[in-house]
């Protein structure tokens, strides 16, 4: 799909930042990787919410283990062939990767994990399960210790029902946990995770994959995906009061000020900093110079061009006095609230963004003289601005001002 949007060019904007929300400076493309996944592991749920269902038997007889409900709650991997089937392989691949981010099944949170099918519980490369010790009630790791962290005697076990020859399986189970170094203070306090598929992420959010819909699961592991585009750090260095909220802030401009898709599409192309001033094509081999448009005196850069140019130095100068005889006072542009927006470290507010609007619409009359090489005036910028009011009456009030 990128290779689509961009004519199979270089990608301007990574995948794993375009199919983020817009507050995380991305588009919400859906990301169809995770959308079939997704879907997948669907078939775990509904298997693991209806033992009843008249399609349960085809599944248990296609995935060859003994109990079908505990694999899907174990912490397994995917080095064993668990089934031939094809489809059935790919929807165990599903909750295996979705696993991937689950906090719970981390090496040292062997106790919360499932004694059975669990990748750090194997005898000579292979998994086990046994059905009395399910029925004897030891279920996870943390089943074997009491209370107080203390082993629970195999006598105790045999009487719950467990066959004396299951002593030596014990007694093995018993010295794998112990060579996973977990801590004593582990015991006591992951004793009472609940007996339910749930995963456990990174920043402490939970979620409950037995009941949640498909949409809270994509929405969940697109946001494992999120990273700050590499722009935010270029931007950081030039304006050091900008933090990650506020480029949040930033990124939520184009998207709740303005209706011109034209405005949103520019802005968007400066937060990620690919719009194509004159430095980025002459590195692209596209330009002999590097130099700008409209002054030809200094290097044309998204800052340069916006703000600092000698050429638009009057024209934002004749914005702030509009800007004043329509009642806002006290306004007085910089490089930081050109480029990115104005106040941008506060949320959006009717004031900021009417005034980002109309920074927007300045931005869009810049790009268009220099994109096709016409001279830059404030006269000029007025007849173009009151055309462009025809089409959107947010820009009437600040007409009116001129």
């Amino acid at each position: 799909m990128l290779d689509f949007i961009y004519h199979c060019k270089t990608h301007k904007v990574r995948k794993s930042i375009i199919i983020q929300d817009f507050k995380n400076a991305g588009h919400k493309m859906i990301d169809m990787k995770a959308m079939l996944l997704v879907q997948k592991f669907k078939w775990v749920q509904l298997y693991l919410n209806c033992h009843r269902a008249p399609w349960v038997p085809l599944i248990e007889s296609l995935i060859d283990v003994k109990n079908l409900t505990m694999l899907f709650l174990a912490n397994y991997d995917m080095t064993k062939t668990w089934t031939q089937s094809i489809f059935y392989k790919d929807v165990l691949q599903s909750l295996y990767f979705i696993n991937t981010y689950n906090g719970l099944y981390l090496e040292q949170n062997i106790l919360n994990q499932y004694l059975f099918y669990n990748k750090y519980l194997k005898f000579d490369y292979q998994y086990f399960y046994f059905r009395d010790i399910v029925r004897a009630g030891i279920w996870k790791v943390a089943d074997l210790f009491d209370a107080n962290g203390n082993i629970i005697p195999f006598k105790r076990l045999t009487e719950r029902g467990v066959s004396i020859n299951k002593y030596l399986l014990w007694r093995n189970i018993i010295a794998k946990v112990t060579d996973l170094n977990v801590g004593q203070e582990t015991y006591i306090q992951n004793t009472d995770s609940a007996n339910s598929l749930h995963i456990i992420f990174s920043n402490g959010s939970k979620l409950n994959l037995q009941a949640c819909t498909s949409k809270a699961i994509y929405n969940t592991l697109i946001v494992q995906k999120s990273e700050l585009p590499k722009s935010f750090r270029k931007y950081a260095t030039l304006f050091p009061d900008l933090t990650e909220i506020c480029f949040q802030n930033v990124c939520l401009i184009p998207r709740l000020c303005v209706k011109n898709n034209y405005l949103k599409e520019l802005q968007y192309k400066i937060i990620h900093r690919y719009l194509p001033t004159n430095r980025l094509l002459y590195k692209m081999g596209k330009v002999e110079s590097t130099r700008c448009t409209l002054c030809n005196l200094q290097t044309e850069t998204i800052s340069h061009l916006f703000y600092e140019c000698t050429c638009v130095k009057s024209l934002w100068s004749f914005i702030e006095n509009a800007l004043r005889q329509a009642g806002y006072n006290g306004i007085k542009f910089e490089c930081s609230h050109v480029v990115l927006g104005y106040n941008y470290s506060e949320k959006c507010t009717p004031k900021n963004a009417y005034i980002n609007n109309i920074i927007l619409y300045v931005k869009l009359y810049i790009w268009h003289v220099r994109k096709y090489f016409i001279d830059i005036s404030v006269e000029e910028f007025k007849v173009w601005l009151c055309n462009t009011s025809l089409y959107d009456d947010t820009l009437n009030n600040f007409v009116s001002s001129m």
